[in-house]
Order: C-alpha cells, then sequence, then structure tokens
C-alpha cells in the first residue's frame, strides 16, 4: 500500500549541504564573525556545548554549512554562519501574510538534523510561516545523552525567554513543541508571553504536568517552581476562549515507553491528559481544563501506516499533523 504520510527526512538527506534561508531562533551560543560583505556574520555549532545558565537567544537567518565533521547521516556534525537579525528585521523577514509558527525540536536533534527537517518539510506549510528554533542537544540517542540533554533544556528553555519581547512584538505566533523541546517549553513558559494556540507533541514531560495535586504542591503541599509549569502554559494562551493546549499523543509510542521507566512515571506524550475525576489529585486542574483538547494520533491518522506504524514517535511533520496545525493555529 502507498503511504501518504512520507517520512520527512531520512539519513541519506543528511549527506546534502543543510541550508536553511528562513528565520530561526536559537538559544546555541553563536561567534560574531563579521566580513565586510556581512557585518553582522555570526557562526555556530552542532558541537557548541550548552549550559544549564543559559540566559540569551537571538534570531538569524541564511543559514549555510560551512564545515562538516567525519561523521555521516544522523552521525553529521556541521559548522554554520548565519546573519543576526534585529527584531525589526525578523518582523519584516517574517511578514504579515502568514502567522509564525515556531517549532522546537526534542533529544537527539542537533540543529543540523532540526534544520534540515524543517527545511525538508517546508513545502506542506501554507497557511503559516515555519520557525524553527534550535537549542543544544548533543544529538546522540545514548542514556547519558538524555540526562545531559534533560539538564539542558532547562537552560535553553531560560535562554527562550530573554526573546519574550521581541517574540510579542512580531504578532500573532502559535508553537509546536516535540518530544523533549516540550520540556524546553515547560522552562520557557511564562504568562508575560503569550501564543494563539499551544501544541505539544509527543510531550516528553510528566503526564500530571496540568493535574491538580501537581500544580498544588503533591502531598506536601510543597511551591517548587516546576510544580507551576502547566499553569504558566495555560497563561500563555493569548485568548482564554479561543486558544487551546493541544496534546497530540500516542498510547503506544515506544520512546514514550522507555521514558516512562527513565522518568519513573506517566510520559504526556504516551497519554495525553486526564480529563476525568480521579483520585489523588489526578484531575487536570479546574483553571485549566477548558482549555486543553487531547488528540490522540492514531485516531487521527498522524502516524506511518507502515513500519514503525503505531509506535512511532516521530510524526510531528506527518501530512495529517501539519494539517492540523495549520487547521488550529
Amino acid at each position: 500500500m502507498e503511504t501518504t504520510h512520507n517520512p520527512v527526512i531520512t539519513e541519506k538527506d543528511m549527506l546534502d549541504p543543510v541550508n536553511y534561508d528562513g528565520i530561526v531562533l536559537t538559544s546555541i551560543d553563536v561567534v560574531k564573525s563579521p566580513t565586510a560583505e556581512s557585518p553582522n556574520r555570526v557562526t555556530f555549532s552542532d558541537l557548541t556545548v550548552g549550559s544549564v545558565e543559559d540566559d540569551d537567544a537571538l534570531f538569524i537567518h541564511n543559514i549555510r554549512e560551512i564545515k562538516r565533521g567525519e561523521g555521516v547521516g544522523w552521525d553529521t556534525t556541521i559548522d554554520f554562519e548565519a546573519d543576526e537579525l534585529t527584531l525589526e528585521e525578523a518582523c519584516a523577514v517574517i511578514g504579515s501574510e502568514k502567522k509564525a509558527l515556531f517549532v522546537i525540536h526534542g533529544f537527539s536533534s542537533q540543529a543540523s538534523f532540526h534544520l534540515a527537517d524543517c527545511r525538508h518539510a517546508g513545502h506542506k506549510f501554507k497557511k503559516t510561516n515555519l520557525i524553527p528554533v534550535i537549542w543544544p542537544s548533543e544529538g546522540k540517542c545514548g542514556l547519558f545523552d538524555y540526562r545531559n540533554d534533560k539538564k539542558l533544556s532547562k537552560g535553553a528553555g531560560k535562554a527562550l525567554q530573554s526573546m519574550k519581547g521581541p517574540i510579542q512584538k512580531l504578532g500573532s505566533a502559535s508553537i509546536v513543541c516535540h518530544s523533549m523541546g516540550n520540556r524546553v517549553f515547560r522552562n520557557f513558559s511564562d504568562p508575560d508571553i503569550k501564543f494563539d494556540n499551544i501544541f505539544m507533541v509527543a510531550a516528553d514531560v510528566d503526564g500530571d504536568l496540568f493535574h491538580e495535586g501537581y500544580i498544588n504542591g503533591g502531598m506536601f503541599g510543597q511551591n517548587e517552581e516546576w510544580r507551576k509549569h502547566g499553569s504558566n502554559i495555560k497563561g500563555m494562551l493569548s485568548n482564554k476562549d479561543t486558544g487551546k493546549i493541544h496534546v497530540i499523543y500516542n498510547p503506544d509510542d515506544s520512546r514514550m515507553f522507555q521514558s516512562k521507566f527513565m522518568n519513573l512515571g506517566v510520559r504526556l506524550g504516551g497519554a495525553g491528559v486526564n480529563l476525568k475525576p480521579a483520585w489523588f489529585g489526578k484531575t487536570v486542574h479546574e483553571d485549566i481544563k477548558d482549555s486543553i483538547v487531547n488528540v490522540n494520533a492514531q485516531e487521527a491518522n498522524m502516524l506511518y501506516p507502515e513500519d514503525p506504524g503505531k509506535t512511532d514517535h516521530n510524526y510531528h511533520f506527518h501530512d495529517n499533523t501539519i494539517k492540523y496545525y495549520e487547521e488550529h493555529a
């Protein structure tokens, strides 16, 4: 059977030069490297190490590959050059004809992969202007790297908060977060930043994120900052009546199954949000429940019909998933 959900990017695609003309938001540290022809030139790399203390981000565009490491395919590491953009320039590049749609990548996705993935998927976005968000993931799939990416995601989220003023001045925007990109997003969450709609896809975050018990401090009533992320995310909706948090999940997601054991708890991307009354604070918070839309990726035909099929995790750029974004952004 011929599939209508063609893979967006393959290992073979990574053999091509990774260039991206559009606007990108990055928390990866850049090096100012001006030339006579390009006074706003900066350079950065897949190999740039992140920090849990990261505190800044910026807009760039005209990204060009300038050097490639010895690895091939998924193991490719790339050095880039780009032009830094002022807020005014970023607004001009985005334009006003299409709504901005930010997309944060997840674990094991270096900048080169996410940029290539977004470039390859770009033609599918008709109504929205795709804006990749890159952060310093280590880009490998081992247990040690997962733990490191999990730590770095906090710094990436805080760094993106430095752009909350500029993001608001861009006008109408929505945001897609895939996998661990949702952990970046929860640390980025701030009610002073507004999005029309929020798409949490295959979210590798606590399944209790929006629950009463989690937000109110659990059994002992703790007030840790991270317990308020669910409330903060709801507060980011620009219109409480029309804006929604779209939790797109796959109950058979193999990566969420692994993450459940890594994190000793159900993941949002594997279970969605419990909207029914439950014991022990496991019901969605009263102030948030009307803002949640659960979307089962299996029932919405967002998964590949072939292998890996029902266990798929990387369905964020499938045809029907993109269609869903564009219909609800």
